[in-house]
């Protein structure tokens, strides 16, 4: 068994896999995170819309409470007797004045009582302001030159709020308080007066904190100057500077003209939207910390994700090393068999592998490889001995080719000595068939060498035959150099005359060949008028070797387009065209190339 190293191929499936778990894992739960996040992002969106909408509405009906409280004691017609009224001459009786601040105090105290308001001033022009310094009534010239005259004295606004700060005249609370302004011009015409209520911060703080839905939702509201009047918990304080800043400079202080956004500041992603209040100066903003939400989610992602890992790491790892020794054990023994065959011990036992898979396959056939050796090296020493004999065979066959031409030669001159012309002329033509068959030993010889071949041997069957065939030859001159393999056309001539002309009832026929030149291809037909052959027969000359493929030499239709393609390439060779009682019609295509260009 080869041992678990960081090279071996056990060990790299254990980490392939381990790696492919893992990272699936990661993959998986990184997309379910974005998913989870994308959803967040929406419902955030949603909430963001919902809260925002349900605290506007709850602040609306807050500030229209106090401001009902205000008018309900600013309207009353004993106050307007009281406040728009000359009453100059009747406040020369103290105890009339008394009479009329009485009721004031006591009608501002009821409102108070009734109400969030804690603690509301009167500024007016009436004598009521100027007879006695009072805690509650006072006389609007004091404001002249306060902060609070120059931003809220005047404004067209008839229900104004504003921070406490700004009326240091009446000794406020500081940020403990905010304050506002209610103005009823149209109802003094007589005397210019103005009522400034306080209201404790934290009864907008509370309202707030109500529509809070988490950690990271925060309110805040401010003024249209951009004073921030009350904030919730969980106010992103370094970030609302900058968020009432943006929101005053983009001037979207109508209506719900800002609805809930994405908005960043300084790299950190917020939900903001703002809306303004009713009737009011007032708008409220939505703050909803969506990076630090997302932040918060994927740290605790990542945390639970760890520790799932860490539960199923062990499992993962179990698995690993089962499915990296289950793969290799087979291999491992194959491995084995392969160096014994190696060291050429052939007679190892047959592995068995009945599985489909690839292992299975290689298993397979190194057990037929090794069935096929030991096979050939029991008939080694019988091949050997075969080889011996036929080699002995062979220089026995041996004949030197000048010592047939000398002897041929020999009985041409014989004839000519008897005078008889056909036995001359039979011999030359043996003799050059024999001598183009040899070529010297050139594979590769002319077309002009190929006709002379057919020339000799039609002569010579001719002879025996009683000249019952026609050789026609039409190639043009400039052909007559381009080469071809030795010994391709005298075969199928042969075929063309045994198996064609001579099965004709009447044994005799024309063998018609043709050379032509197609671009850089050469076509040589070689066409016979005899019995010709159906189609099927006809394809199967060059599958198989049939009857009618082999020649009386022994050179089949197969071989010779074999041969053509091993010498040309597998473009190239031979194609039939046959009809029975119609002739056979061979068509050889080869390069066209001369003896220089090969």
């Amino acid at each position: 068994m080869r041992k678990f190293s960081f090279r071996s191929l056990k060990f790299k499936i254990f980490i392939s896999n381990l790696f492919i778990v893992l990272v699936m894992f990661l993959l998986f739960g990184a997309v379910l995170l974005k998913i989870n996040l994308d959803e967040e992002r929406k419902t955030a969106m949603t909430a963001a819309r919902a809260s925002l909408s349900q605290a506007s509405t709850y602040l609306s009906e807050k500030t229209a409470s106090i401001r009902n409280a205000v008018d309900s004691l600013a309207l009353s017609q004993q106050t307007l007797d009281i406040l728009n009224m000359d009453n100059n001459e009747k406040y020369e009786d103290i105890v009339q004045w008394n009479i009329d601040y009485n009721y004031i105090a006591e009608s501002v105290m009821k409102s108070m009582n009734n109400s969030d308001i804690a603690k509301l001033l009167i500024l007016t022009e009436n004598e009521l302001a100027k007879i006695i310094n009072t805690p509650l009534v006072f006389n609007i010239s004091v404001t002249e030159g306060t902060i609070w005259h120059e931003k809220w004295y005047g404004a067209p606004e008839s229900y104004v709020w504003h921070a406490a700060s700004d009326l240091n005249f009446s000794h406020p609370s500081g940020e403990e308080q905010i304050c506002f302004t209610r103005s009823l011009l149209y109802s003094y015409y007589n005397y210019q007066t103005l009522y400034i209520g306080y209201v404790d911060r934290k009864v907008f703080d509370n309202l707030l904190n109500v529509n809070t839905l988490d950690e990271y939702t925060s309110f805040f509201v401010m003024n249209n100057k951009g004073q921030i009047l009350s904030g919730s918990k969980n106010l992103p304080t370094q970030y609302t500077e900058a968020i009432a800043k943006q929101l005053s400079e983009e001037n979207n202080f109508e209506q719900d003209a800002n609805q809930p956004q994405i908005k960043v500041f300084d790299n950190q992603e917020f939900i903001v939207g703002s809306t303004g209040i009713s009737d009011t100066n007032l708008y409220l903003t939505y703050i909803h910390s969506l990076g630090d939400q997302i932040r918060d989610r994927v740290r605790t992602s990542a945390a639970n994700m760890a520790v799932i890992i860490l539960f199923i790491l062990p499992v993962v790892l179990g698995l690993s090393l089962a499915i990296a020794f289950s793969v290799t054990k087979r291999i491992d023994r194959l491995r084995e068999n392969m160096l014994q065959a190696g060291e050429g011990d052939f007679g190892i036992e047959i592995l068995q592998s009945s599985q489909g898979d690839e292992i299975g396959v290689l298993t397979r056939h190194f057990n037929y490889m090794l069935t096929k050796i030991s096979l050939l090296m029991d008939s080694q020493y019988t091949f050997g001995k075969r080889i011996k004999e036929l080699e002995l065979k062979s220089l026995q066959a041996q004949i030197n080719p000048h010592f047939l031409y000398n002897t041929l030669d020999l009985l041409k001159w014989k004839a000519v000595k008897h005078h008889d012309h056909e036995i001359q002329e039979l011999v030359t033509a043996l003799s050059n068939y024999y001598r183009k068959s040899l070529a010297k030993g050139k594979d590769i010889v002319t077309v002009m060498d190929e006709i002379e071949h057919i020339c000799a041997y039609v002569y010579i069957q001719n002879k025996r035959f009683d000249d019952c065939i026609r050789l026609i030859l039409q190639i043009p001159e400039e052909l007559k150099n381009c080469v071809l393999p030795r010994i391709t056309l005298q075969p199928i001539v042969e075929n063309s005359i045994l198996h064609g002309l001579l099965e004709k009832a009447e044994p005799s026929g024309t063998i018609l060949i043709r050379v032509k030149r197609e671009g850089e291809l050469l076509e040589i037909s070689i066409r016979d008028d005899g019995i010709g052959m159906d189609r099927e027969k006809a394809d199967k000359l060059l599958t198989e070797d049939s009857e009618g493929s082999i020649t009386g030499s022994g050179y089949g239709l197969k071989n010779i387009d074999e041969r053509i393609k091993l010498t040309f390439g597998k473009n190239y060779g031979l194609r039939f065209t046959s009809e029975p009682a119609a002739g056979t019609t061979v068509i050889i295509t080869i390069p066209a190339r001369t003896e220089e260009q090969t």
